[in-house]
C-alpha cells in the first residue's frame, strides 16, 4: 500500500516500515529474540521508555532481574549511591545508568524492613544521618534479629550495627525505630 515505506523478512521475522511506525511479527523462538535484540540495539532505532519497556517485557529477562531503560542489559543488583547534592538516593544498575523506577499510584504505609546487608553495611544508619528518611517507621523483624546472630562475625559487633541505626534515630521526631516481637 502508499503507507509502507519498505518491508523485510529476517528468518522469523517480517518487519514492516510504515512512515510513524515499525511492526515486527514472527514466532517467538530463541533466534527471533537474538535478532529482536539485535535491532533493538542498533543505532539507527530510537524507542521511547514506554515502548522500549513493551518490547523488553516480550523478550523475557532473567528470572528477578531489571532491564536497562538506556542499554537493555539486565542487571540482578542495584547499587545504591547517595547524592549529597540533591539529598537523595541514586540506584545504579550493574551497566552503570541509573535506575528509573516508576512512581506507585499510591503507597499504603511508609514502612522500612531492612534486611541483613542494609544493616550490617550501615546503610540504614548513613540515610538517617543525611536526614535522606523521613517520615518513615523502621521495623526491625525478629528473623533479621535471629540471622544476625548466625553471621559468621561476633554476634555482639552485629548487634552494634542495628544499635548504631537505632540511636541515630533517637531525637528524631519523624522516624520511628521499633524492633518487632
Amino acid at each position: 500500500t502508499d503507507y509502507i515505506i519498505a518491508e523485510y523478512y529476517r528468518d522469523e521475522l517480517r518487519i514492516t516500515i510504515y512512515r510513524d511506525k515499525i511492526v515486527v511479527q514472527g514466532k517467538k523462538t530463541p533466534r527471533s529474540m537474538e535478532q529482536l535484540k539485535a535491532i533493538l540495539n542498533g543505532p539507527d532505532l530510537f524507542l521511547d521508555s514506554k515502548n522500549r519497556r513493551k518490547v523488553l517485557a516480550l523478550i523475557e529477562p532473567p528470572h528477578n532481574s531489571l532491564i536497562c531503560d538506556h542499554c537493555t542489559m539486565s542487571s540482578l543488583s542495584i547499587n545504591p549511591q547517595i547524592n549529597d547534592k540533591e539529598k537523595s538516593v541514586d540506584f545504579i544498575l550493574e551497566c552503570g545508568h541509573p535506575a528509573e523506577f516508576s512512581k506507585p499510584i499510591f503507597m499504603i504505609n511508609r514502612r522500612l524492613l531492612p534486611d541483613f546487608n542494609i544493616l550490617v553495611s550501615q546503610i540504614l544508619t548513613k540515610l538517617i544521618r543525611r536526614n535522606i528518611v523521613r517520615n518513615f517507621e523502621i521495623t526491625v523483624p525478629d528473623f533479621i534479629i535471629n540471622g544476625l546472630d548466625k553471621l559468621p562475625r561476633k554476634k555482639e559487633w552485629n548487634h552494634a550495627r542495628v544499635e548504631r541505626a537505632r540511636e541515630s534515630c533517637e531525637g528524631e521526631q519523624d522516624i520511628n525505630f521499633q524492633l518487632s516481637g
